[in-house]
């Protein structure tokens, strides 16, 4: 079964109200192990792109990345707007390690992290680089 969306199906989810995400993979924050993704979705005629750096579950088998970003409310990334959504895609790309071809529905980000997990059977590089938001919508 195919997971990662095309760039007609990303703007057709944004036109539907939808966001589409991808996760970045493994970071540190602060020397806690921490989740890098990226959020892309619509604001009106705008398109957003938000790169959040969550702290890691206690434990392996806890992958809700909705819960990962409500464990830093004071770290909410800056909102960075742009008119299509190749340009959010394209910064993205450039600027945060991230890739055109796996982006993937709302809500699936944490399977992309468990299936990180597993097929790294828990052994993971960590990227201390952290997010580099700086482009221009």
């Amino acid at each position: 079964m195919r997971r990662y969306l095309t760039l007609s199906e990303i703007e057709s989810a944004l036109n539907r109200g939808k966001q589409v995400e991808q996760f970045l993979g493994p970071s540190l924050d602060d020397g806690e192990p921490a989740i890098r993704y990226a959020v892309i979705r619509s604001k009106g005629e705008r398109i957003v792109l938000a790169v959040y750096e969550s702290f890691e579950p206690p434990h392996e088998n806890f992958y809700d990345g909705g819960e990962f970003r409500s464990l830093l409310p004071d770290d909410d990334p800056e909102d960075i707007y742009f008119g299509t959504p190749e340009g959010a895609i394209s910064c993205l790309v450039s600027r945060n390690g991230g890739s055109a071809e796996r982006f993937v529905n709302q809500g699936s980000v944490d399977e992309e992290d468990k299936d990180d997990r597993t097929t790294k059977n828990g052994q993971r590089s960590i990227d201390s680089a952290g997010t580099s938001p700086a482009c221009s919508g």
